[in-house]
């Protein structure tokens, strides 16, 4: 499905955490300009928080929406993933709305309120590139808590996410939150557990989903690995 997927880093034991990706030169973008492909930029969205975007080539209309995990933010996460959008859409990261005591943020249960800030993330990044992008039909990628939210939406605005990415999620998921999905990609770092991963893919398929279990060689929870 994406030839790649980013989380947040969190420490685990004795295991040892991946060198941090090469610093990423962020460019904040106010107003529909000419946009450099595959860097991370903020976007400012009126009456919300800003956005981590990457953009595909002028051309390229699919929209990728990242919902990052608990407690985290998805600065490393877009610097980690930026290099899909070359090939398969512009990469909108929503900064969740709950801030925690140790920094970062988290998600809200309301799913109405988080469709709400994607859809005006959708029509800012979409003035930034000129009309080119696909708001309608959409990839969401959710790690961890954001894994949690992105199949609580695919279950709720079925029509707007045929394409779902769950990675690390804490549950196991659901045959019925994806009731017209055309394709689930269900990922699990090799050293995390996996089990609710492995099953809910299972689960999907056997009930005639497109799904599959990805594992990420060597990684911890919200980590690539090597």
């Amino acid at each position: 499905m994406l030839a790649a997927l980013g989380g947040c880093r969190r420490e685990s034991g004795d295991v040892r955490e991946p060198p941090p990706p090469p610093k990423v030169s962020i460019t904040t973008v106010t107003s529909a300009e000419t946009f450099p492909v595959a860097q991370p930029l903020d976007i400012d969205v009126d009456g919300d928080r800003s956005l981590r975007v990457a953009h595909a080539p002028a051309g390229e209309r699919r929209a990728i929406v990242y919902l990052h995990g608990m407690c985290s933010t998805p600065d490393e996460d877009v610097a980690d993933m930026a290099e899909i959008t070359r090939v398969h859409g512009t990469l909108i990261a929503v900064k969740a709305d709950q801030p925690c005591p140790d920094g970062g943020t988290k998600w809200t249960a309301d799913e109405e309120a988080i469709q709400g800030r994607i859809d005006r993330a959708l029509e800012t990044t979409a003035r930034a590139r000129n009309g080119e992008l696909d708001k309608m039909r959409l990839t969401i990628i959710g790690e961890s808590q954001g894994a949690s939210r992105a199949e609580a939406l695919a279950r709720r605005y079925a029509d707007r996410y045929p394409y779902v990415v769950l990675v690390g999620a804490p549950t196991r998921p659901r045959v019925e939150s994806f009731p017209s999905a055309a394709a689930v990609a269900v990922v699990a770092g090799e050293r995390e557990a996996q089990k609710d991963s492995v099953a809910g893919a299972d689960v999907l398929a056997k009930a005639g989903k497109k799904a599959r279990f990805f594992e990420i060689p060597l990684a911890t929870h919200g980590t690539f690995g090597d």
